[in-house]
């Protein structure tokens, strides 16, 4: 077990942990050999991999039950354990990380599992799950928690188990064990997770999860260039059982602030089999709880929006996770590409019912179940939306695929005006399902606490290639808190291709007899830190009025009709007005924010800076042989907040609050320190 301190290279990775927020007490990358770990009952060595993975997970070196072939039966209690150490009090929140590959023969009881004993008590103790057949080829992170070992000397043991089956052949390549360290620090939920900065301190459970650039699956992340997924490149494999890609804990906002879990992913899984993904929960002290569809087939080769609502956990303190399954259907090929996920969000605030719901700012408070459902300019179908840019479809560009069965794009939660004023849904479309089988769509609708019920009859064939437009009475909801939901069903017939282009949906409005008219006022133009008010007018309808302003960032007051805006960013505003008859209209209106601070990018010295102002990430770029060696940054009252000796052309300062810092390039033959302003 090395200590901290051994190398400059170890000195360079603290410096980085503490710009991650988080510390090692130790680490062990076996570099160095077995160092003071040891062996019982036999197979473990320490070394080059020849077999299994065929490489580490860094560097050269890793632990594995053999490095070269398979294990044996019988090897029985065999534990791989550190010498003794103190864990870190509770504050510091002490956990064990590292990574492992695993293939364990599937027909018998071979396994492995994380284990700790205390000088107290010489008696192993599993602290893990117990791990099974494999972690579908990739180096799998791992987490536990030694909270409940807070300063305590204890050892930790990765214990391995084989014994024979019968006359069969059952021995198999085993586990390998790389990069283990005891982490301290805050353990931070970051709000929204897109995996830029790696796993951060989410875990995995039984192997098959990892984090980085697909190359297989959807070919790209959903944003920038990093996702989860179960296999990054290539297909997951048989038996990945109960593998749980796992947040840190996180505590849910209060129910006034309308908590949901929003995120993208991308699923193909194989169709033959069992083999599914769900989404889970679970509070302190509690077992996981589906929150989710299993989502089975596919999401028709397209990144589907989901989203969950939170509100039944609000100022609860729960983890998530993302929960996947395979198995093997006889003797039959039955892998696939697997389950990606992207741009995890814990959105709270207004959840909007636009009216009418055009699609141009995206896809808003709607969410899709069970895949096959994005919000775009269609590239294919129609050619073209029915207003404006954008619309929604099963897929805007190609085919829907087999078996995207029960996927619904589902409005948020409103409220049907009253009889009054003869509440009526409208909405255009335009569909192509293909003919030789059960493909079909139809609109549906379902009130709080009870089932769907079926809004419209099926759709089927096609429209004939014209956008139409279907209008629904809703005088027997009026009054009542509903959702809308367009449901689409494919499924396969026989061996025959019979796919189509699909359901696209654009302009739905709930139309009424109100004259209510809404105009959130001409756009504007304000300097970096000065205000505006909102010139928002209402005519017509039935006051008294209720106003209310999404997002409510930068608004004194969200909830007047001229609200004061003073946006640290160009903000689009929108305002929904509801009158006393329940009938309510949206318009929209962007405050423009320009850079009034007489700071611009940074350009000196053959060095340039930029953007200043900054939100997120500066950008560092130097020419004609200028190295920079270190960067400090500090606040305005001269305190270092920041120190950064692995130099990257990027540094990312969205963990700094709003103001103004100054900038300390450290080169090979000067100091420069310069002003910028964090948004």
């Amino acid at each position: 077990m090395k200590k901290t301190f051994y190398s400059f290279a170890v000195v360079l990775a603290i410096v980085l942990q503490s710009f991650m927020g988080y510390g090692q007490e130790w680490d062990e990358d076996w570099e160095s050999g077995m160092g003071d770990w040891w062996v019982t009952n036999g197979t473990w060595e320490v070394g080059i991999p020849t077999s299994g993975p065929n490489s580490p997970h860094g560097g050269s070196n890793c632990a594995a039950t053999v490095l070269d072939g398979n294990y044996s039966d019988y090897a029985d209690d065999s534990h791989l354990a550190t010498n003794w150490f103190t864990i870190p009090s509770a504050p510091e929140n002490p956990r064990l990380r590292f990574w492992h590959w695993y293939s364990f023969h599937s027909i018998n009881n071979d396994y492995g599992k994380v284990q700790i004993r205390t000088q107290s008590n010489l008696t192993w103790v599993s602290i893990s799950n117990t791990f099974r057949e494999g972690s579908s080829s990739i180096w799998a992170n791992s987490l536990i928690d030694l909270m409940s070992y807070a300063d305590s000397t204890v050892q930790i043991g990765f214990f391995f188990h084989s014994e024979i089956y019968g006359a069969a052949v059952d021995e198999g390549p085993g586990w390998y064990i790389d990069d283990i360290e005891l982490r301290t620090g805050p353990v931070i939920f970051n709000n929204p997770e897109d995996w830029e900065y790696g796993i951060n301190d989410w875990w995995v459970s039984d192997g098959t999860w990892e984090v980085g650039t697909p190359t297989s699956g959807p070919g790209s992340a959903h944003g920038g260039s990093n996702c989860a997924a179960t296999v990054m490149d290539g297909n997951y494999s048989d038996y990945a059982d109960n593998s749980r890609l796992t947040s840190p804990w996180f505590t849910v906002p209060s129910a006034s602030e309308n908590p949901r879990l929003r995120f993208w992913h991308w699923y193909s899984f194989h169709s033959i089999n069992n083999d599914y993904g769900k989404v889970q929960i679970r509070t302190q002290g509690n077992s996981w709880v589906d929150i989710s569809n299993e989502f089975r087939g596919n999401s028709s080769g397209i990144w589907a929006n989901s989203l969950i609502d939170l509100m039944s956990y609000a100022e609860t303190t729960v983890q998530i996770a993302f929960w996947f399954h395979s198995e093997i259907y006889g003797e039959a090929v039955d892998e696939g590409p697997g389950w990606y996920i992207d741009d995890i969000e814990l959105r709270t605030g207004p959840v909007i019912f636009n009216n009418p719901e055009d699609w141009e700012n995206g896809i808003n408070d709607w969410w899709v179940s069970d895949g096959t459902w994005e919000v775009g300019a269609p590239a294919s179908g129609p050619g073209s939306a029915h207003g404006g840019s954008n619309c929604a479809a099963t897929v805007l560009d190609g085919n829907y695929s087999d078996y995207a069965d029960n996927s619904r794009l589902t409005s948020s939660w409103f409220t049907v005006p009253s009889a009054s004023e003869n509440p009526r849904l409208r909405f255009w479309h335009w569909y192509s399902f293909h003919s030789i089988n059960n493909d079909y769509g139809k609109v549906q609708i379902r009130t709080q606490g009870n089932s769907w019920v079926n809004f419209s009859s099926n759709y089927t064939g096609n429209s004939s290639g014209e956008w139409l437009a279907p209008e629904f009475s809703l005088i027997s909801y009026v009054n009542t808190t509903v959702q809308i939901g367009f449901y689409f069903h494919s499924e396969i017939y026989g061996t025959a291709v019979d796919e189509g282009l699909g359901w696209y949906i654009d302009d739905i409005e709930i139309v009424d007899n109100s004259n209510l008219m809404v105009d959130a006022g001409p756009d504007t133009t304000i300097n970096y830190g000065t205000s505006a008010t909102l010139n928002a007018t209402v005519n017509g309808g039935t006051p008294p009025y209720v106003f209310e302003w999404t997002p409510i960032e930068g608004l004194n007051d969200p909830f007047v009709l001229n609200p004061v805006a003073s946006p640290s960013d160009t903000t689009l505003y929108t305002l929904t007005v509801i009158d006393d008859h329940g009938c309510f209209r949206t318009d929209y209106v962007t405050v423009n924010v320009v850079d009034g601070t007489g700071i611009n990018d940074i350009n000196v010295d053959n060095i340039c800076i930029y953007p200043n102002p900054v939100k997120n990430d500066l950008f560092l770029s130097a020419v004609n042989g200028v190295i920079i060696n270190e960067i400090n940054i500090y606040n305005q009252i001269g305190q270092k907040v920041l120190n950064i000796k692995k130099i990257t052309n990027t540094i990312n300062v969205s963990m700094l609050k709003q103001g103004i810092y100054f900038i300390e390039l450290v080169t090979n033959d000067s100091k420069i320190t310069e002003k910028f302003i964090i948004r």
